[in-house]
């Protein structure tokens, strides 16, 4: 019996689990408080704690491979930025809705290895505490920041790029936070991974954590007492209607789009690259 087979058998279960618990969490609701309720009453959604400390161990035990690694918002972030110096000629500020931990810095850091980095993360505020734990090994001319919000970050700083991945259907109201990015002087837009559908829908989206082999321990003193068990969470997702993003993002204009290599996670749903420019 080959390796590759045993491995084949090895997730056999964990295929029959996650597909039992997909068919029992994954639902469709009336309301974006209808889906979060739901989820809310199944876990902690987003924010649960066990959930940020496995992303952070994640993040920190694979941290010198993100230099190097090659994902889907890798290849379009490359792409965005390749297309603003050829329209603005320098390097852009970059802000980075919903970039996690930052995974995307290092990757440009390996690439551009002779240019300034600017670099800033908006996330949730779990997140932003957690990354004071991480050394980003900065050159004295690269930086990278987090932020809870849009907001905060705009208010501290000016950006050039607004970048974002399989985000915003996360929000409670995305076509809001559209707003407040159109409303920004952003020169460039660059958006993957997104949710879209032909209707605005709301949805429970299940996502079940199972152990990964390459986790280091004991990187906290004080980790929740079940952490190395598998367990599930329940995100409200709204799908997003693809010409009302665009008219709400109405001081922009496509630059370039990218059919999306991932499958839409429901039923009638589909994923698309798409980078927007300014207009003027």
């Amino acid at each position: 019996m080959t390796i590759k087979l045993i491995e084949i058998i090895k997730r056999i279960p964990f295929k029959i689990r996650h597909e039992y618990l997909e068919s029992k969490y994954s639902k469709k609701f009336s309301s974006f408080k209808e889906a979060k309720d739901f989820c809310n009453n199944i876990s902690k959604g987003y924010g649960n704690k066990d959930r940020l400390y496995c992303e952070l161990e994640l993040f920190q035990s694979n941290i010198e491979i993100f230099s190097y690694k090659w994902e889907q918002q890798h290849k379009f972030l490359f792409e965005c930025i390749s297309s603003y110096l050829n329209h603005f000629k320098t390097f852009p500020r970059i802000l980075d809705l919903g970039g996690g931990f930052g995974n995307c810095f290092f990757y440009l850091k390996n690439i551009f290895k002779n240019t300034e980095i600017n670099y800033t993360v908006v996330e949730q505020e779990g997140i932003v505490e957690l990354s004071k734990n991480i050394d980003f090994k900065c050159k004295n001319s690269d930086s990278i920041n987090f932020y809870e919000s849009i907001d905060s970050a705009i208010k501290k700083n000016d950006y050039d790029l607004l970048f974002s991945s399989g985000t915003l259907q996360f929000f409670d109201n995305p076509y809001k936070t559209l707003d407040k990015i159109n409303s920004s002087n952003f020169k460039m837009i660059g958006l993957t991974r997104v949710s879209f559908s032909y209707n605005t829908e709301y949805y429970s989206q299940m996502v079940y954590y199972k152990k990964p082999s390459n986790l280091k321990k004991n990187i906290f003193k004080d980790l929740p007492k079940n952490f190395y068990n598998n367990f599930v969470l329940c995100y409200p997702h709204t799908t997003i209607e693809e010409e009302k993003l665009l008219n709400h993002l109405k001081n922009f204009k496509i630059d370039f789009t990218n059919e999306g290599i991932e499958p839409g996670r429901f039923k009638g749903c589909y994923s698309k690259d798409i980078s927007l420019i300014r207009n003027n």
